[in-house]
């Protein structure tokens, strides 16, 4: 962006030096009757409607990419949901953790431990140390996992605060969940799946949530409706989460926040400003009556200005198509 605004700069820059000189050295002048010929007035309504014409179609072109995306968006939270959803059951069926108890001893004896505080590279608490370095009453894998689970959960207490967060997704929770759902991949993973050998019972499902936990899988992907559930299709989905779909819907939320982009919005202001240079003033020149040197001045510091909005004109569309043309996301 800033090589862009410097060649900008330095092409209006120059054009205007080069005006000035002339001006300077050779006399070059503009009377009233270039502005009373209307060719100021002419030129910039020309270039004025060509940039109405092409801002309006890109404004159209963004509110179609805002509603496609809204859409990709909608449907990514929704698969996030179930996937939620999915895990809050898994906590919530003691049969399914081997060890379930460690789990309740973790719970008291560190209520308010969370997967990031363990994981923290930049604070370090004295709960965290304990957790690493002396507790030996529990499975650390086990409450590693758990704690990698409520991460992505979210602190909710029922499937309804599950549902009610949906929309509510920012940046920074989908950011949090990543290193969670790459540890709930290690270790629920078929390759790896050593480490929680022992320590996890497919099978221990609680059975009302057996039905509810295979409908869920078939909407987050459906290729494993037909699939009996195991840990691996966890691990799957958190595979998929964590490198495809949240690094999707970080990006949609940062295309979301771009309404209109700099070269867009530049492109505005071109417009602005060759009205009023082109347009405005000329008419307020034809209207009322001005001393000729005035004239003479405005008329061509007026033209520098419409010349200098052409250049600009010219920069933001080669930069709009350029965007398009190679598929930017952003224009």
């Amino acid at each position: 962006m800033f090589r862009i605004a410097l060649i900008r700069w330095t092409i209006l820059l120059a054009v205007g030096a080069l005006l000035f000189y002339l001006k300077s050295e050779f006399g070059l002048r503009l009377d009233g009757e270039f502005f009373k010929a209307g060719n100021l007035i002419g030129a910039s309504s020309i270039l004025a409607g060509i940039i109405v014409a092409y801002v309006m179609a890109k404004i159209f072109q963004l509110s179609q990419r805002k509603f496609e995306d809204d859409q990709e968006f909608e449907i990514l939270s929704d698969q996030l949901t179930n996937y939620r959803k999915l895990l809050f059951r898994l906590l919530k069926s003691p049969n399914f953790w081997t060890k379930f108890d460690d789990i309740v001893r973790l719970k008291k004896k560190y209520p308010k431990l969370t997967f990031t505080d363990i994981h923290s590279e930049e604070v370090e608490s004295k709960e965290s140390q304990d957790f690493w370095k002396n507790e030996e009453n529990f499975s650390a894998t086990t409450a590693d996992l758990y704690l990698a689970m409520e991460c992505v959960t979210g602190p909710i207490e029922t499937i309804e605060d599950i549902e009610e967060a949906k929309s509510e997704y920012s940046t920074e929770w989908l950011k949090k969940m990543l290193p969670a759902l790459s540890q709930i991949w290690f270790y629920l993973e078929e390759k790896f799946a050593r480490h929680t050998a022992g320590l996890i019972n497919d099978q221990g499902i609680w059975e009302p949530y057996q039905d509810s936990i295979r409908n869920l899988t078939a909407r987050i992907d459906k290729r494993l409706k037909r699939k009996s559930f195991d840990r691996t299709i966890v691990a799957e989905m958190a595979s998929n989460f964590q490198e495809e779909h949240i690094p999707r819907m970080l990006t949609l939320k940062r295309v979301r926040k771009t309404k209109i982009t700099r070269s867009l919005t530049s492109l505005i202001l071109t417009l602005a400003t060759m009205l009023i240079a082109g347009t405005a003033i000329p008419l307020a020149i034809e209207l009322f009556t001005f001393d000729n040197n005035l004239v003479t001045e405005i008329a061509f510091w007026c033209t520098i200005v419409v010349i200098g909005s052409v250049i600009n004109l010219i920069i933001d569309l080669f930069l709009l198509l350029y965007r398009d043309f190679f598929g930017s996301e952003t224009f």
